[in-house]
C-alpha cells in the first residue's frame, strides 16, 4: 500500500468541507456507507457550523478502490446491514 502514502489524505478520503465559521461537526459514517448518508442532515447546520465530511478507505462508492478484491471481499462477510 505504498501509493496510499504518496496521496494526498484529502484526495484519498474524499474529503468535503461545508461552511467557513461556527464550531466543527465531524461526520463519520459506519461500515458499508459513505458520506452520502448525511446529505439530509447537513443542510440544517450549514449557516451556523463547519462541517467536516470524509469516506473511510473501504467506502462503497469510491471510484477507484483502496483495497485488493480479496480484501473487500473479506470485510463484506462481516457486513451487519445499515447502509451496504
Amino acid at each position: 500500500m505504498l501509493f496510499l502514502r504518496a496521496m494526498p489524505i484529502l484526495r484519498r478520503n474524499n474529503v468535503k468541507v461545508l461552511g467557513e465559521e461556527g464550531p466543527t461537526i465531524l461526520y463519520a459514517h459506519g461500515f458499508g456507507c459513505n458520506q452520502r448518508m448525511w446529505d439530509r442532515v447537513t443542510p440544517f447546520f450549514r449557516s451556523t457550523h463547519r462541517q467536516v465530511l470524509f469516506d473511510y478507505l473501504v467506502a462503497p462508492t469510491r471510484t477507484r478502490p483502496m483495497m485488493s478484491l480479496h480484501s473487500r471481499r473479506l470485510l463484506r462477510s462481516y457486513r451487519t446491514g445499515g447502509c451496504w
